[in-house]
């Protein structure tokens, strides 16, 4: 195998580890906005969310 190829498989790997985060904040959205019935026009959380997937790249990008 090449170096590109070790480098994907790399990359893929510390991007599945990263992508653990966002998917427990995300459920945890969800099930807010069904549990208080928010849409997606009016909820907090969505904001919250938003943000955090703000700095999760931010950090996730310098870490790699």
């Amino acid at each position: 195998m090449g170096a590109n190829t070790q480098t994907y498989f790399a990359f893929v790997a510390f991007l599945q580890t990263w992508l653990i985060f966002p998917t427990i904040i995300g459920i945890l959205t969800f099930l807010y906005n069904v549990t208080f019935e928010f849409t997606a026009e009016d909820s907090p959380a969505d904001f919250l969310y938003a943000f955090f997937i703000m700095i999760w790249s931010i950090i996730f990008y310098t870490k790699w």
